[in-house]
């Protein structure tokens, strides 16, 4: 099976402007990203390398309508009650392999479909795209992608551009992604298997997907709840940004 990694975690909003203050304000980056032609929606990002935040909101409304079998415009549902965090997003270094695996595991899956936006530099950004339909005791899976360029030069690209930029905060990194789930050590380790993710020997609720984790705990929401940062700033550690039902925890 190809190599997954996190590649981001999707937070649906109502306004794009307030999730950036919010950000802005507790002194970490965020900024307007582009919008998806024939999706219907637009968003914000908040760079930490290669993993991101992708802040996701409505653009047109009439577009969005016109494009529901798409899983992720089904997701919009969501809005205006809940802006929650909500998936995330594995990257793969081949998606055809990926997508033939879990099929083979017994998911059901999109095809395989091109993604691409313009950000607000006119950069084209290009992607490959598969969701995965359902979920398992609740929980939604992520989706899966693959861009254009592999991981090395796409971190290039970011970092010549000023896209993945320094946080005012200092040091950050998104290091974990904790979902509050009914059943955690069975959707972990479900999780384990479709995904070929390690897991604690000590906490086999919490995978390992290369040095990053995720973390399964108790609760009732069956979804992702909360994305723990790593900084090197005292002044902040234990502190939480709290963004509709998402909340952002400085470790």
């Amino acid at each position: 099976m190809a190599t997954l990694r996190w590649d981001h975690a999707v937070h649906y909003v109502n306004h794009l402007d307030d999730a950036i203050t919010a950000f802005t304000d507790n002194q970490l980056v965020a900024f307007p990203g582009g919008a998806h032609p024939g999706w219907g929606t637009h968003n914000a990002l908040s760079y930490f390398g290669l993993t991101y935040l992708e802040f996701l909101s409505i653009r047109d409304a009439q577009e969005l309508e016109q494009e529901q079998d798409f899983l992720l415009s089904q997701d919009t549902r969501l809005l205006p009650e809940q802006q929650v965090l909500y998936r995330v997003a594995l990257r793969s270094d081949d998606i055809d392999a990926t997508h033939q695996a879990l099929r083979e595991q017994g998911l059901t899956l999109s095809p395989i479909v091109d993604g691409k936006r313009h950000d607000k530099q006119g950069n084209l950004i290009e992607w490959r795209i598969f969701t995965i339909s359902g979920d398992f005791h609740g929980v939604p899976y992520p989706f899966v992608l693959q861009w254009k360029t592999n991981d090395a030069a796409r971190l290039d690209f970011l970092r010549t551009h000023n896209i993945d930029r320094p946080h005012p905060v200092g040091q950050a990194r998104l290091q974990a992604a904790v979902f509050t789930v009914q059943h955690p050590e069975q959707v972990a380790k479900h999780w384990q298997t479709l995904f070929q993710f390690s897991a604690s020997e000590q906490t086999p609720t919490t995978l390992y997907i290369g040095e990053q984790q995720f973390i399964f705990q108790s609760g009732e929401e069956n979804r992702l709840t909360a994305l723990h940062i790593t900084t090197d700033n005292e002044a902040v550690k234990g502190q939480s940004v709290i963004l509709g039902g998402g909340e952002y925890r400085f470790v």
